[in-house]
């Protein structure tokens, strides 16, 4: 917090940071009578319960107020788990469309140190294209930006537990909130976690 780039973003604004982060979605379990089910009980809903059942998001957001930029990636998991293809894919299209919209202006990148993100191509991919980024402390999701808004999506979600019955309902449902989220703009999020308002 203190130091600056790349030791820190200290001498980074907050409105040219971007963070991103993956989360899972699942059906699982509901319970008529009392709404979310506990892992090892079953429900008593009929019907099939997969684990298997699950939506992967990709989202990256950004503190600039003015703008309100959000990009996310919906799959569902048969097509396969995060790979470095879908990071590649995903972070390029992103910085395609600040080359095209915000030329010149230079972004920080926030994520989590996972394998993926710190691989040497993602990173030639951010840096080769002007841009920077920093890894947040592992396993310290308090940090996170994006950890609240997947926060913040799960409690909507609950708003919509009777009418998900399988994967495309669920990321209808994924995608009207996140929707919802954006033209609120995310510079909050930032802040919560301790980011100064510049």
């Amino acid at each position: 917090w203190t130091n600056n780039y790349p030791f820190g973003r200290a001498d980074i604004r907050t409105r040219d940071m971007i963070d991103m982060d993956e989360a899972g979605f699942k059906i699982e379990a509901t319970n008529p009578s009392w709404g979310k089910s506990v892992s090892w009980s079953r429900c008593h809903t009929d019907g099939s319960y997969n684990r298997e059942r699950k939506l992967n998001c990709m989202m990256g957001i950004s503190a600039d107020p003015a703008i309100n930029m959000s990009w996310h990636d919906v799959w569902p998991q048969c097509e396969g788990e995060t790979t470095l293809y879908r990071v590649y894919v995903f972070f390029e299209r992103i910085i395609d469309w600040l080359d095209a919209h915000h030329p010149g202006r230079v972004f920080c990148f926030t994520m989590d140190n996972l394998n993926i993100h710190s691989n040497p191509v993602i990173l030639h991919l951010i840096t080769s294209r002007g841009h920077r980024y920093l890894f947040r402390a592992p396993y310290w999701s308090v940090d996170g930006p994006m950890e609240y808004v997947f926060n913040t999506i799960h409690v909507k979600l609950l708003l919509f537990f009777r009418q998900i019955d399988n994967l495309t309902q669920l990321e209808n449902a994924l995608n009207q909130i996140i929707g919802q989220l954006s033209p609120n703009g995310f510079d909050s999020y930032f802040r919560h976690v301790g980011f100064p308002n510049t």
